[in-house]
């Protein structure tokens, strides 16, 4: 016969009066657990707001800012208050806001996850600030906006670096197409790698054939020798210069005297 908690092969326990529910103990065990991970993660990630040495933002889907740290504070120049009762994109170019607040709508429509972008940045004081600035947008259970994330990276420096040598090089390019004397220059094979308008004309060449030649096509033969020995000899570890008088070959076969400086900057890996 089965015996009092015993029936069909089934055992049990029965819980004594005043004996807690094991179940219950650990359901709120895990419930405790689970809010103590949910408040590590919130304070680590109010640490890492805080602390971040790039500029960090929480905005709402109306693009209000709702938190900055203090970094992008040092970088707009404004303070947490005066942020806070701003929008998204108010501190940014006048020509560059209509950008940002399209990409943030864009962003609200989930038509972008996310997106970034250099920007210009109006500061306090009323200088420009070049910025990368990236958003992205958190989502509630439903899907529906919760609010973006805005991170913002002063690149000045770099921006105009960048900036500074582009034109640099536009200056070069533009000084060696105008200037009416020849100017050509060749890899460590004394291959022709680039030959201006004024050294095409003055040979003969349609501009562009020079390329890709090696420059004793355009000696005599007998100075072949000569100037493979010259080159051979090149100093590797300094820029150097030389002034030359020779003759060159034109297109059609014809001798020109020529007066030339040569410039020689060869790395030591080349």
């Amino acid at each position: 016969a089965a015996g009092p908690n015993e029936e069909s092969g089934i055992r049990w326990r029965s819980r004594k009066a005043g004996e807690p529910d094991t179940m219950a103990r650990r359901e709120a065990t895990r419930g405790r657990q689970e809010e103590a991970l949910l408040r590590e993660g919130e304070q680590r990630f109010r640490n890492a707001f805080s602390l971040a040495p790039i500029g960090m933002a929480i905005v709402s889907p109306r693009r209000q800012y709702l938190k900055v740290n203090q970094a992008y504070c040092d970088i707009s120049g404004y303070g947490k208050l005066e942020l806070l009762s701003m929008k998204a994109g108010t501190i940014a170019h006048p020509d560059d806001q209509p950008m940002i607040v399209r990409l943030m709508e864009r962003m609200i429509h989930d038509e972008v996850e996310h997106f970034d972008a250099d920007i210009r940045l109006i500061h306090k004081s009323g200088r420009v600030i070049w910025a990368h600035y990236n958003a992205s947008m958190v989502r509630d259970e439903n899907g529906e906006p919760a609010y973006a994330v805005i991170t913002v990276q002063d690149v000045t420096k770099k921006t105009l670096a960048e900036q500074e040598l582009r034109e640099g090089r536009q200056r070069y390019q533009t000084l060696v197409e105008t200037i009416p004397y020849g100017i050509q220059e060749t890899d460590v094979n004394g291959v022709v790698v680039f030959a201006n308008k004024a050294l095409h004309k003055m040979l003969g060449y349609r501009e562009g054939e020079m390329l890709g030649l090696p420059i004793v096509h355009f000696l005599p033969r007998s100075e072949h020798e000569a100037f493979a020995r010259r080159f051979a000899n090149l100093p590797r570890e300094r820029p150097s210069t030389a002034r030359l008088y020779k003759k060159n070959i034109s297109k059609s076969g014809t001798l020109i005297d020529v007066q030339a400086v040569s410039y020689t900057h060869l790395r030591a890996h080349e």
